[in-house]
């Protein structure tokens, strides 16, 4: 299933002020935990897993915390800085899960594990021992575009 990613707000911020780890460094853990549909993404508002952990679902297959992203990269290109990594799954599963949540697992404390991307289902996604499969937009899981022109 392709999921179009939203980052959230306070991502710049917590990048500018190195509260996010290296996104592609080898030794930082950034996974992805899935959401039940009781939660209500606050783009503005949500800033560390504290703020999100409440709505994580449980289920055959599923981990509490999430799967970790495999192979992760930032590139530039042009204009573009881009977050990637390989596509994510759960098999043998049997949860209901409506968001998934990109974070950084890497510090200790919930409130310091910053929050990067939301992705929300078409609909409640519901294996029954089967396989959810995230697959990442191929242009990235966060998209930074630098600001070419200012107009006042």
């Amino acid at each position: 299933m392709a999921v179009p990613t939203y980052t959230y707000g306070k991502l710049g911020i917590n990048l500018a002020k190195s509260l996010v780890s290296d996104l592609s460094a080898a030794g930082s853990d950034i996974r992805v935990m899935l959401l039940a549909n009781t939660y209500v993404p606050d783009q503005a508002g949500h800033d560390s897993v504290a703020d999100v952990v409440a709505n994580e679902i449980t289920g055959t297959g599923y981990t509490a915390g999430g799967a970790a992203l495999a192979n992760k990269s930032v590139i530039t290109d042009g204009l573009y800085s881009r977050f990637k990594a390989n596509n994510t799954e759960w098999s043998s599963s049997t949860f209901s899960a409506r968001y998934a949540v990109v974070y950084d697992n890497t510090p200790a404390l919930a409130a310091d594990k910053k929050l990067i991307a939301y992705a929300v289902f078409d609909t409640v996604k519901s294996p029954e021992n089967g396989t959810l499969r995230l697959e990442w937009n191929t242009n990235g899981i966060v998209v930074l575009e630098a600001i070419t022109t200012i107009t006042s």
